[in-house]
């Protein structure tokens, strides 16, 4: 049996405004093992990022988070403020979605660098320098040492992300949350950056949770994908098995919706509607209002997630398969 490495029982994210409670995250559960690459998928709006941001603790105050985040067998709900700055990087590195914007414009990212690694390991500046700049060059960046005193508006979308990559990974964290790493990227450079990731998961042998809309990258490198509608989980399996048998409509939807060189269709198919406001969701299934096989049962009862084959859950009514108890 595969050793878990974080797991999430029952996690919700409510964010207090003026307006209302925004249900960010309501109420999920998924686990990821060492050396496994999991992915989290939907639509922006969803709860993806949220869900990331949860496992660190990195929310504002009027978030409140309920449930447990177990890392290693401890919850991190638990955890006081240098706690969690000692997980922060070490045993659980993010890169985050833009890196413009998660950069320091005014530091070298050879001084970022650094610094991610002197908050974690008592070790000379130099020893730091000598370290950022192999990171660096395990990256992929070429002349590392030149790139290593530049700033972040010196260099490409690309060369920036590989930057974010090193300084997530100059610590060798056992877990790395990947939140649409790829996103600004033009397609040749998300294909470099995807076996880098890759690359480096299997050298490390790291967990890693990657958070995308992208569906052909899911099926591309992860081993089980997870399926989020208006923070909640609405399907999860083994990523073979969800592309080959997908049960819920939505995930038939996302599927649906990939362009396919050899379709003789004119459009794209798409799922109509928006993601709900999280502050004013749906009454019974929050998918039913965009949902092509909603039944009057959907719009009063929310369903629970059934288990469908092995490994493979799904949160709809419509589901006519075997099913047993969620565990």
């Amino acid at each position: 049996m595969p050793e878990t490495l974080l797991e999430i029982k029952g996690l919700k994210t409510h964010i207090h405004a003026s307006e209302g409670i925004v249900k960010a995250v309501d109420g999920i559960d998924f686990k990821v093992d060492t050396g496994e690459i999991v992915g989290i998928i939907g639509e922006s709006g969803c709860g993806k990022s949220m869900t990331a941001l949860s496992i660190l603790r990195l929310l504002p105050s009027q978030a409140k988070i309920a449930g447990e985040i177990l890392y290693q067998g401890n919850d991190l709900l638990k955890y006081d403020p240098s706690q969690m700055r000692e997980i922060r990087g070490k045993g659980i590195s993010m890169i985050f979605q833009d890196p413009t914007t998660s950069l320091n414009p005014v530091f070298t990212v050879g001084n970022q660098i650094c610094e991610a690694i002197t908050l974690h390991q008592k070790i000379s500046q130099r020893a730091a320098v000598e370290k950022a700049i192999e990171i660096l060059r395990l990256c992929g960046l070429p002349s590392p040492e030149e790139q290593f005193k530049r700033y972040p508006h010196q260099l490409s979308g690309g060369m920036n992300q590989r930057v974010m990559i090193a300084m997530a990974l100059v610590t060798h964290p056992e877990l790395l949350i990947a939140d649409e790493p790829t996103t600004a990227l033009d397609v040749t450079i998300q294909a470099q950056i995807l076996d880098l990731i890759q690359n480096l998961q299997a050298k490390l042998n790291m967990s890693v949770l990657l958070i995308t809309h992208d569906l052909s990258i899911i099926s591309t490198i992860t081993r089980r994908v997870i399926i989020m509608y208006a923070g909640k989980i609405v399907e999860y399996a083994q990523t073979d098995s969800l592309f080959a048998s997908p049960l819920h409509p939505y995930t038939k939807g996302l599927i649906n919706s990939i362009p396919n060189i050899e379709s003789t269709e004119k459009r794209l198919n798409t799922i109509p509607g928006v993601v709900p406001n999280p502050m004013n969701l749906p009454c019974g299934c929050r998918f039913h209002p965009r949902c092509p096989e909603a039944t009057l049962r959907c719009f009063d009862a929310e369903p629970e997630i059934r288990l469908c084959g092995e490994g493979h859950g799904v949160r709809c009514f419509g589901v006519r398969q075997p099913v047993s108890s969620y565990d």
